[in-house]
């Protein structure tokens, strides 16, 4: 898949969205789903109830929390102007740096690995194990 630079899959709930541009300044600054470029979007839960999730089944398909997705400056990048901004990454280091060995890289949205090749639709129901995401070396 295009874009993801850890695993190949990326997934981010809107309600995570949402929150961050709550805890945004200023509004003209908000971001959307876009900014991050995750490959599996997903509504009705929670924001960052994603950060939990061990085991993620969508369609016949099976997949593993391999990590947080830790945040780069390619997040500031308007995806819609192409141009340069402070946020996401000035607000999401005040509240989303949750692993110590990612340094100043905020974690937003989750990296995984596809345990069972499936098919996957939009509209899709999103089946989740909640449990202790996994841990990574400090």
């Amino acid at each position: 898949m295009a874009y993801q630079d850890f695993s190949t899959y990326h997934i981010l709930s809107e309600s995570s969205v949402d929150d961050l541009n709550k805890h945004i300044n200023d509004s003209s600054k908000s971001v959307s789903v876009d900014n991050f470029r995750p490959n599996i979007v997903v509504s009705g839960v929670s924001a960052y109830d994603e950060d939990n999730w061990t085991k993620v089944y969508i369609g016949d398909a099976e997949f593993s929390n391999v990590k947080l997705c830790s945040r780069c400056v390619m997040t500031t990048v308007n995806p819609k102007t192409c141009k340069l901004t402070d946020e996401p990454l000035k607000t999401l280091r005040k509240y989303r740096k949750l692993v110590p060995s990612f340094g100043d890289s905020p974690c937003f949205g989750v990296n995984l690995i596809l345990d069972k090749p499936g098919t996957i639709k939009v509209g899709d129901t999103v089946h989740a194990v909640i449990g202790q995401p996994p841990k990574l070396a400090a």
